[in-house]
């Protein structure tokens, strides 16, 4: 039954009516009735918790140049084909591990980041000044309600962090990096995917949310070229590091065709 709410949604093209892909259709309501409500407000009150308990420094010593990390990172650089001479924008950098990985290719990259949680956003600036990595800005603050710049960044990327917004507030953050990109610029979403098959077994955090929900938000408002793929194969139960043979699998899987849609993680691309 599940199943078949996968394959019929994943065979729907990119424009097809939003009734049938949107989190108000009685298809979705039954295919992610168990999931969660998002817990963006309560974001945090998790920080806290995670650094009183000591799972923030835990997650820093795991996840910290994985596999995972190390793909998403190259999948990034690689999609939004940066060079290093760009500004770009983190929303929703957490405690810096992205940025963390495109400083390691691009040392010199100004990159710019938000956080909502105090306790993480702190780790963040910890880490950034660990590692002696320049050009690096990350203020604390709610991407909802802070102003930003317009039309400075040559490129946006947000990764897992928009399916934890209400449907409004998705809209409000996919207006903002509109507003915020120059002309030209480029913005990379990244969520789970809804689509892989583990996912809907193993991801507990926050409801799945489909990916061309969030590319027909992106063509509503003004952006162009929007594609999506996925990445992340191998399901997250060990902790690989990324230099082994699973990274040539993982790159390798990316490129085939049908397979490409079923990894963990799925980006969706657009321009301005």
């Amino acid at each position: 039954m599940i199943a078949g709410e996968f394959e019929k949604i994943a065979s729907e093209p990119l424009r097809a009516n939003k009734s049938k892909i949107g989190v108000g259709s009685d298809r979705y309501k039954r295919a992610f009735s168990m999931r969660k409500k998002a817990k963006y407000k309560e974001w945090h009150e998790k920080g806290v918790r995670a650094s009183e308990t000591g799972e923030l420094e835990h997650r820093v010593r795991t996840e910290l140049w994985d596999l995972i990390h190390h793909i998403t990172v190259k999948i990034i650089i690689d999609k939004l084909a940066l060079k290093g001479n760009e500004t770009v924008f983190d929303v929703g950098c957490g405690w810096s591990r992205i940025i963390l990985g495109i400083k390691k290719y691009f040392p010199e990259m100004n990159i710019h980041g938000i956080e909502l949680s105090e306790a993480i956003y702190k780790k963040g600036v910890e880490l950034a000044e660990q590692y002696g990595f320049g050009k690096i800005s990350i203020q604390n603050g709610d991407v909802l309600k802070i102003d930003l710049p317009e039309e400075k960044y040559d490129a946006i990327y947000s990764t897992r962090v928009i399916h934890y917004l209400e449907d409004e507030e998705k809209q409000i953050v996919i207006q903002k990096i509109y507003s915020m990109l120059k002309s030209g610029g480029k913005v990379l979403i990244i969520i789970p995917n809804s689509y892989c098959p583990y996912r809907f077994f193993t991801y507990k955090h926050a409801p799945l949310y489909p990916i061309k929900r969030i590319c027909l938000a992106l063509e509503e408002n003004k952006f162009r070229n929007v594609t999506w793929g996925s990445y992340g194969f191998i399901p997250p139960w060990k902790r690989f590091t990324w230099d082994n043979q699973f990274m040539k699998l993982e790159l390798l899987l990316e490129k085939i065709p049908f397979v490409n849609l079923m990894g963990g993680l799925v980006y969706a691309y657009a321009e301005k």
